[in-house]
């Protein structure tokens, strides 16, 4: 054998070798699993989204989601190559972060990568917002900051937190028996402890705030008869007509109507040696409408009209109206056998805690006094009301034949601080002070011209409204009043 052909063989023998080896490690390479994770953690803010991890791998694999962990989603969950998924995750509220192991079941073994999501970020300052009760408490909400799970502070004695909400946080708050509006501060919280919300919270004693239920119109003239072109003695068809000027529902029961103790207009003024226009009302009258709190609705925009006498004067007066379906009547038990008062079985009385008259309280038909309607502090009751408010001391009659000295007799205090509205009338002619503060009633209105004016009969005083369809109220009569008034009643 030629020798360079010997040479020749056994060189590519080996390079045949060789190259099968190469061949056996290469393909004993690609055997050879894989399984690798592009990331060990992903991690989310409170807002989450998506994200994604590549799988690179030469197997199959499987991933193992914590039954618990419904808070993200997966979007592959096996595989036997190179994959890359996506992992989605909710919005989260609370300020504890959250993870999660996403574990992975390879030919290699278990791994495994993190999913974390913090939580919301409080803000700098806490969201401050104000929330107003009335006095009769009950269930009161108010919204609650989103975005974040929340834990309420802790709250005084006379609130209960009643439910927590996503949206709102709903309260329960006790009846307000005291004289004073009561504040406190309601806090939310994280649950971390940040604060997140502030709700300053004022609940006031009673149930209707100055302003809100206003006198709309005082009919004290009476009507003429066509006869005498008087009226008859008992002025029978006097009414008040009182209105919710709110935008909610109102329960009237408990509001106190009463007439000024000492008259506006008189030729013989009286100058009081002790004052108290500045802190209350001197009455003569306590008139109050029945009910427990709950029993007297009326909605916004409507009124109730509150009769003298609930009857139909049109029967014994064409001039008149028809009062039988008032909403009250105010019914008198006289001790004069021949000043008796009347009484329909079907409209009901307003219960009397006081009244100066011994026989029928009749408005005064010249208009010489001024009118308020007050509501008193929870849990007052007639007989409460009339040992602590008793109106006493001395004034001095300044008469034409010189001046007396008098005592206050048959007369109560109304606290200013009760008085919802209040109407000053007056007749200019004799006109010397209004009955109320000035806080209540800075004027005053009237029918008529002169002292004892023909033409006033038959005619009332009617508060305006304005551009809102809204009565008007300034505390001031003369502004807030349309003397001369044609009756609402009128038809």
């Amino acid at each position: 054998m030629d020798n360079n052909y010997y040479n020749n063989y056994q060189i590519m023998k080996k390079l045949l070798l060789i190259l099968s080896a190469a061949l056996a490690i290469a393909a004993c390479n690609e055997d050879d699993p894989v399984f690798t994770l592009s990331t060990d953690e992903l991690k989310f803010d409170a807002n989450g989204g998506t994200q994604t991890v590549f799988i690179s791998t030469n197997r199959d694999w499987t991933a193992q989601v914590p039954q618990a962990d419904t808070w993200y989603t997966v979007s592959a969950l096996n595989g036997d190559s190179d994959t890359e998924v996506t992992v989605t995750v909710e919005p989260y509220e609370d300020a504890t972060p959250r993870t999660s192991t996403l574990t992975f079941d390879t030919s290699l073994g278990l791994q495994s990568f993190k999913i974390t999501q913090n939580g919301p970020v409080p803000p700098e300052q806490p969201e401050a917002s104000k929330l107003s009760a009335r006095g009769r408490g009950g269930r009161i909400a108010f919204p609650a900051v989103q975005g974040y799970v929340y834990e309420v502070a802790e709250t005084p004695d006379w609130i209960t937190v009643a439910e927590t909400r996503k949206d709102s946080v709903v309260l329960q708050l006790d009846t307000n028996r005291t004289d004073a509006y009561r504040t406190t501060e309601i806090v939310l919280k994280t649950t971390a402890g940040a604060e997140l919300e502030k709700v300053s919270l004022e609940q006031s004693w009673r149930n209707i705030e100055p302003g809100e239920v206003l006198i709309e119109e005082v009919f004290f003239t009476s009507n003429a008869l066509p006869t005498t072109g008087k009226p008859d003695k008992f002025h029978g068809d006097q009414y008040f007509k009182i209105t919710n000027n709110s935008d909610e529902l109102l329960y009237f029961d408990g509001i106190m109507i009463s007439e000024a103790k000492y008259p506006s207009s008189t030729k013989t003024p009286f100058e009081f040696l002790e004052p108290i226009k500045k802190e209350a009302c001197g009455v003569g009258t306590v008139y109050v409408i029945p009910g427990k709190g709950h029993d007297v609705p009326v909605e916004p925009g409507k009124s109730l009209i509150i009769a003298n006498n609930a009857q139909n004067h049109l029967a014994t007066n064409p001039n008149s109206f028809d009062l039988s379906t008032a909403d009250f009547e105010w019914y008198d038990k006289s001790t004069s056998a021949s000043n008796q008062d009347v009484d329909n079985p079907d409209v009901t009385n307003l219960d009397i805690w006081f009244t100066y008259s011994l026989s029928v309280w009749i408005l005064h038909d010249r208009g010489y006094e001024g009118y308020i309607i007050s509501l008193p502090p929870y849990g007052m009751t007639m007989d409460s009301y009339l040992e602590n408010y008793k109106w006493e001391g001395k004034y001095i009659n300044h008469s034409l034949a010189g001046d007396f000295e008098m005592s206050i007799a048959k007369a109560y205090k109304i606290p200013n601080s009760w008085v919802l509205d209040g109407v000053n009338t007056a007749v200019e002619e004799n006109f010397q002070y209004t009955s109320w503060d000035e806080s209540i009633d800075a004027g005053w209105t009237h029918c008529g011209k002169i002292d004892k004016d023909p033409e006033r009969y038959g005619k009332s005083v009617l508060r305006k409204r304005g551009d809102d369809g809204k009565l008007i109220d300034t505390n001031n009569s003369t502004n807030d009043f349309t003397p001369d008034a044609t009756p609402s009643l009128k038809k």
